[in-house]
C-alpha cells in the first residue's frame, strides 16, 4: 500500500510542478520527510544530508524554462524528472537549481532592443540587433553527490519571431524552431549543434560525453566536453558573422565571445556550480554561451548582422545549441542515473523557474538489514580412552 502511495504522489507531483510554486514533498507517501525543497535559482552545496539507516531517497527535479522572445512568444518548457535513487547514509547532496531564461525586450523611443540573458544553471544568451529579440535559455536543475549527477531535468530554449525554444529533454532535448534552430542536448550526453546561417552562427552546447558544434565557418564557437563529469566546460561564444567567430568553450574556462561590436557575451564558466550565459550588449545579434559544470551549457545565440536574434539554448546533461536569426534555441537534455531503483516518465511541463525536492520514507528507504551469523553451537568434549602399553 505504500508504494501504490508513492507511485500516486509522484503523477500528482507532475501536475503540480508545471506552477511555478514552491515544489512540495509529493514524491512520496504521506509518511514521508523532507529534506529539501525549493524554487530559488542557484547552487547549493551539502544541501540535504541522508539520515542514518536511509539508502534511498525520492527526487522531484525541474528544469528552468526558456526565455521569451521580444514578440512575446513563451520560451520552451523545462523537464520534469522524478527518480528514487539509491544514497549511503551520511551523504552530503548537492543542489542547483535552473533559473528561467530572461526574455527579449524592445522598449523606448528609439527602440532599444535587448536580448534575455541565460538562465542560472547553462542557459545560453539570446541575440537580437533588432526587433524581435531573443530569451535566453532556461537552466538545468541537478540533484548530484561527489560531483556526480544522480539526475538532471534539462532548461528549456529561448523562443523568438513566433519560434518556440525546444523543450527541456525527454531525455533528450527538443530542436528549436524556424529555419535555423539549436539542436537539442542528446541523452547522452553530446551537446546540441547551433543553428547554421552564412551570416552568423550560434554556440555549440557542451555537453559530459561531447561537445555541440558552432560552426566555426558560421561565427559560433565550439562548447566543450572534457570526458569528466565534474569539469564540464561552457558552451561557445556566438560570433555576429563569420568574421566575428565565438571562442570556444574549454574544461576549465569559459566560451569567448565573438571579436566585433556586433559580438555576443562570452561562454559561462565550466565549474560544478553551473553558471549561465553572459548578456548581449543592447542592439547585439549575438548572446553569450552558457556555463558548464554541473549546470552543464547550453549555447549562445546569434542573428544577421544588423538583423534578429537567435535564441539561447537550454542547458542540461547535453546543453542545446544555440538558435541563429530568427530562430529558437534547442532545449537541454536530461539524465536519471543508471542505479535508480525506479523512475517516472520524464516530461517538459514545467513553467518559470525549476525546482528540486528531496524526500524519503523511513518504512520504505531503509538500508536492508545486515544478516547476522549465529554463534557456533558449542559441542562437548569426547571422552578418549588411551589402554596402556607395556614394553619389555
Amino acid at each position: 500500500m505504500r508504494m501504490r502511495g508513492r507511485v500516486l504522489g509522484l503523477v500528482g507531483l507532475v501536475g503540480l510542478i508545471a506552477a511555478p510554486v514552491a515544489l512540495s514533498s509529493g514524491a512520496a507517501s504521506a509518511a514521508s520527510t523532507s529534506l529539501f525543497s525549493s524554487s530559488t535559482p542557484g547552487f547549493q552545496a551539502a544541501a540535504a544530508t541522508v539520515p542514518a539507516g536511509i539508502c534511498f531517497v525520492s527526487v522531484a527535479v525541474a528544469g528552468g524554462q526558456g526565455g521569451a522572445g521580444s514578440d512575446s512568444t513563451a520560451g520552451g518548457l523545462g523537464a520534469v524528472v522524478t527518480a528514487r535513487v539509491p544514497v549511503v547514509p551520511g551523504d552530503a547532496l548537492d543542489v542547483s537549481i535552473g533559473g528561467a531564461g530572461g526574455a527579449g525586450t524592445a522598449v523606448g523611443q528609439p527602440v532599444v532592443v535587448k536580448a534575455g540573458a541565460g538562465g542560472f544553471g547553462g542557459g545560453g544568451g539570446g541575440g537580437g540587433a533588432s526587433n524581435p529579440a531573443g530569451g535566453g535559455g532556461g537552466g538545468a536543475s541537478v540533484v548530484s553527490v561527489g560531483g556526480t549527477p544522480l539526475v538532471v531535468a534539462g532548461g528549456g530554449g529561448g523562443s523568438t519571431f513566433g519560434n518556440t525554444g525546444g523543450a527541456g529533454g525527454t531525455p533528450a532535448g527538443g530542436a528549436g524552431g524556424g529555419s535555423f534552430p539549436g539542436s537539442g542536448g542528446l541523452a547522452n550526453g553530446t551537446g546540441g549543434n547551433a543553428g547554421i546561417n552564412a551570416q552568423g552562427g550560434g554556440g555549440g552546447g557542451g555537453g559530459v560525453v561531447g561537445a555541440g558544434s558552432g560552426n566555426h565557418t558560421d561565427g559560433g564557437g565550439n562548447g566543450a566536453a572534457p570526458g569528466s563529469v565534474t569539469g564540464v566546460g561552457g558552451g561557445g561564444g556566438a560570433g555576429g558573422n563569420p568574421s566575428a567567430v565565438g571562442g570556444d568553450g574549454t574544461v576549465t574556462d569559459a566560451g569567448t565571445a565573438g571579436a566585433s561590436n556586433q559580438s555576443g557575451g562570452a561562454g559561462g564558466a565550466g565549474n560544478t556550480t553551473g553558471g549561465h550565459g553572459g548578456d548581449a550588449a543592447a542592439n547585439s545579434s549575438a548572446g553569450g554561451g552558457g556555463g558548464g559544470g554541473i549546470g552543464f551549457g547550453g549555447g549562445g545565440s546569434s542573428g544577421l548582422l544588423n538583423g534578429a536574434g537567435g535564441a539561447g539554448g537550454g542547458g542540461g546533461y547535453g546543453g542545446g545549441g544555440g538558435g541563429t536569426n530568427f530562430s529558437a534555441g534547442g532545449g537541454g537534455s536530461s539524465f536519471v542515473t543508471a542505479t535508480a531503483a525506479s523512475s517516472a516518465p520524464i516530461t517538459a511541463t514545467q513553467t518559470g523557474d525549476g525546482q528540486v525536492s528531496i524526500t524519503y520514507d523511513a518504512a520504505t528507504d531503509g538500508c536492508p538489514a545486515t544478516p547476522t551469523t549465529p554463534p557456533a553451537t558449542p559441542t562437548s568434549p569426547i571422552a578418549v580412552s588411551v589402554a596402556p602399553k607395556f614394553t619389555g
